[in-house]
C-alpha cells in the first residue's frame, strides 16, 4: 500500500530565500523579540528552525509601511519509504501569543498582512495554507471567528487558514528524523524464514536464501535505493551470525563460505 507524504520542515527552501531576503533567523528569534524568550511549549527541534524574518524584510523596503506575517518557515512533501523530499515551499506564520482582546482577534488585518506577505513574496513557491498561532486560551474563539468568515465571502482564502496552539504547530511541523526508513520487502518474514531453517540445521538452505537476498541488495543498489539495500544488508548481517553461531567447527568448508558474503554485504552496506 502506498503511503501518504508528510509535511515536514525543510531548511533548503529557506536558504535559498534568504538569498533573495536576508533577515534569516531560528524560530526562537522571534520569541526573543516580541514575547522577551517565552517558548510558549514550542518543541527544542522547532525553535531551531530557520524562518525569515518577513516584518524585518518589510521594514527595510523603501517607503513601506505595511503590515504582514511574522516569518516564513520552510516545508515539504515527504515519502517515507522512499525518504524522498518534494515540492519545497514557504509557509506563512503569524505569532499572536499575547492576544486577548478582541482587538487582537481582527480578522481582517490578519487578512491584510497575509495577502500583503504573499505579495511580497510572490516569486517563491508558497503553500496554500497559512498558520496563525494563538495560546489555548483564545485559540477556540479565533477558530469559531474563522469558521463563519469561512461561510462568508473570501470563504477561500479563510479555508486555507490553519489555527493552532504551540503543542499542536510541534504536531503539524514534523522532521525527516520522525520517520525512519519503511522496507518495501517484509524483511522481518524473511528473517524468520532463515532463522527457522537454521534452528532445524537446514544450513544449505539458509545460504541459499542468504545468497538470494544479496544479490536482491545489489539489485537495490544499481537501481539508487540505498536505502532498501541498507535495510536488506542488515537484516542479513544480523541472521548470517545467527547462523555462524549455530554452526559446529566440522563445518568449516560453510564457515568460510558464510564470513565471505558477510564480508561482500559490509562492502554495500551505508552505515
Amino acid at each position: 500500500m502506498a503511503q501518504n507524504n508528510e509535511l515536514v520542515y525543510n531548511e533548503t527552501i529557506v536558504e535559498q530565500a534568504k538569498q533573495v531576503f536576508g533577515y534569516c533567523y531560528k524560530f526562537c528569534h522571534f520569541l526573543d523579540k516580541d514575547y522577551d524568550g517565552n517558548t510558549f511549549g514550542f518543541s527544542d527541534k522547532i525553535l531551531e528552525t530557520l524562518c525569515i524574518d518577513v516584518d524585518e524584510y518589510e521594514k527595510s523596503q523603501p517607503s513601506s509601511n505595511q503590515s504582514s506575517m511574522d516569518l516564513m518557515t520552510g516545508i515539504s512533501s515527504f515519502n517515507p519509504t522512499s525518504q524522498k523530499e518534494s515540492n519545497l515551499r514557504l509557509l506563512p506564520v503569524e505569532l499572536k501569543l499575547f492576544v486577548g482582546s478582541k482587538k487582537g482577534l481582527e480578522i481582517s488585518e490578519l487578512k491584510f498582512k497575509n495577502d500583503n506577505t504573499r505579495t511580497r513574496f510572490s516569486g517563491q513557491p508558497i503553500d496554500e495554507h497559512s498558520v496563525f498561532i494563538y495560546t489555548e486560551r483564545v485559540v477556540n474563539q479565533v477558530k469559531h471567528i474563522i469558521s463563519q468568515y469561512s461561510l462568508g465571502k473570501n470563504s477561500s482564502v479563510y479555508k486555507k487558514w490553519e489555527i493552532m496552539t504551540p503543542k499542536q504547530y510541534n504536531d503539524y511541523i514534523k522532521f525527516r528524523t520522525d520517520f525512519p526508513y519503511i522496507p518495501i520487502n517484509d524483511l522481518s518474514t524473511i528473517s524468520n524464514e532463515i532463522k527457522q531453517l537454521c534452528d532445524k540445521n537446514e544450513i544449505e538452505q539458509c545460504i541459499d536464501i542468504v545468497d538470494e537476498w544479496i544479490d536482491k541488495a545489489k539489485d537495490y543498489e544499481r537501481k539508487y535505493n540505498v536505502n532498501e539495500c541498507n535495510a536488506i544488508c542488515s537484516m542479513l548481517l544480523e541472521v548470517i551470525q545467527d547462523i555462524l553461531n549455530s554452526m559446529s567447527k566440522d563445518e568449516n568448508n560453510d564457515i568460510e563460505y558464510l564470513a565471505l558474503r558477510r564480508d561482500d554485504i559490509n562492502n554495500m552496506y551505508v552505515k
